[in-house]
């Protein structure tokens, strides 16, 4: 009986309380948890957009970083020197067409690493800008060529050695 009364009582004085109790839980901050603060709620709000004043506003840490950064700026290469280089490279495959200030096209070689596939090169210059692709086949066990796909690695490598020597001389 005596353990009933003191629940009662307890139950009594806990419903004539008017105080509302706010509870803080731990919020993930950064990756790990931690007690909610004014610093944390700061962070919180810290956003490239302000919702209250609908405007556009960037944090000061950002600006430092961009201002570190370096941008790399694409050297003007004149169409000529472009062209001149791009004979230059192209010249050691076996060329089958060149259309003058735009496209060589190769001939189809024996790749020198893997002597059972064969290599075409097409490389088309539009002002400054050049295109380099690289068709690739394989000799199937029948001695037929069956088209594989395009070699980009190698493109690169030859459109990197074009944009290089131009540069160069």
């Amino acid at each position: 009986m005596r353990f009933q009364a003191i629940t009662l009582f307890c139950c009594l004085i806990s419903a004539c309380q008017n105080t509302a109790v706010e509870y803080k839980y731990p919020e993930k901050v950064k990756g790990r948890y931690e007690m909610p603060s004014e610093k944390t709620e700061a962070e919180k709000n810290d956003t490239v957009f302000n919702k209250e004043y609908l405007t556009f506003r960037l944090n000061e840490k950002k600006e430092e970083k961009e201002e570190a950064v370096q941008t790399f700026v694409k050297p003007e290469i004149s169409p000529e020197k472009l062209w001149t280089s791009m004979l230059h490279v192209l010249s050691q495959y076996p060329i089958s067409i060149v259309e003058k200030d735009r496209l060589v096209v190769t001939d189809w070689f024996t790749d020198p690493e893997k002597t059972d596939r064969q290599l075409k090169i097409n490389a088309v210059k539009t002002g400054s800008d050049l295109k380099i692709t690289v068709l690739c086949r394989k000799k199937d066990k029948n001695g037929t060529w069956i088209n594989q796909k395009n070699d980009a690695t190698l493109a690169d490598k030859i459109k990197n050695d074009i944009v290089r020597q131009s540069i160069n001389h």
